[in-house]
């Protein structure tokens, strides 16, 4: 596990399943640059000192900070900037290369509209590995015309054991409160923004239906950007999403072809699916295509 921004600091902590003890008044200092061995039989709770430490598990007393914060006001995603684990096996069902496994890995680090990266952290490698031999989460997207047909757009919806993967509060900038939100990161692919891949944009899943969408529109750099002039439309030749599954589930990703000329006559059925997939979704609402 790395924390690069400061020390790991647990006071008191207890954690149980049931009537089953498994963290008892754990205290421990660990340091910048300090590695420390956690020895003990299976059962033991090593795992669970680990989960409790990423947030996965939330203990029952006590408490953990991480570089003199509470663990519980990090945003997710500058956790995911600090904290990362590799467990001692991976399950990568797809044929993914190692490379492209370990770029999964920066998905909340990546700028986003089309721009290069051009501060250290964009550039900087890290591999997430997820131990993980159950049920994995799902991860669907479908590609239609949005706003009149005017613009290429994605939709879809994150769901784990048939429920929606979703949080429950963020800020005015959309960054969550808690530890259960996901956002798809999109790509595409030579685009308006150049050729290969591009991160396009972050999403939210929505509340109470893990779903969400997105359209290739026009739209202003975010403050702290390199360039405050508006960006094009970048409809691409391919589109790709990324996402965190919850909990340690993996990372899943989907890949599929830009729209063409000839997707138009299939807008019928697609909006039968937008209407399946993202009822009760008010937020994208706009998205969906008229008839």
């Amino acid at each position: 596990m790395s924390a690069a921004r400061g020390s790991l600091l647990f006071t008191d902590v207890a954690l149980r399943f049931g009537p089953h003890e498994v963290l008892r008044g754990v205290t421990l200092d660990l340091a910048p640059g300090e590695v420390l061995g956690l020895v003990g039989r299976n059962g033991a709770g090593k795992t669970t000192l680990i989960r409790v430490a990423t947030r996965v598990l939330r203990p029952e007393r006590g408490s953990v900070e991480l570089a003199g914060r509470p663990l519980e006001a990090w945003p997710r995603r500058e956790l995911a900037r600090a904290v990362a684990v590799v467990p001692q096996q991976i399950l990568v069902p797809f044929p993914f290369t190692v490379a492209e496994v370990v770029l999964m890995g920066r998905a909340p680090h990546q700028p986003l509209l089309g721009f290069d990266p051009w501060l250290p952290r964009h550039t900087a490698w890290e591999l997430h590995l997820s131990h993980w031999s159950g049920e994995l989460p799902v991860l669907e997207v479908y590609r239609h015309f949005t706003y009149g047909g005017q613009f290429h757009g994605l939709f879809g919806r994150f769901t784990y054991l048939g429920a929606p993967v979703h949080g429950f509060s963020v800020n005015k900038v959309g960054n969550p409160y808690d530890r259960y939100a996901r956002n798809v990161y999109t790509d595409t692919f030579n685009s308006a923004y150049g050729p290969g891949w591009k991160r396009e944009s972050g999403i939210l899943t929505h509340k109470g239906t893990g779903t969400f969408c997105h359209s290739f529109v026009p739209q202003r750099p975010f403050p702290g950007y390199p360039s405050t002039a508006t960006r094009p439309a970048a409809p691409g030749e391919r589109y790709r999403a990324t996402v965190m599954g919850p909990g340690v589930t993996p990372v899943v990703q989907w890949e599929g072809p830009g729209l063409t000329a000839a997707d138009r006559a299939l807008q019928s059925s697609t909006r039968a699916i937008f209407d399946r997939v993202m009822a009760g979704d008010r937020v994208c609402a706009s998205e969906r295509t008229a008839s």
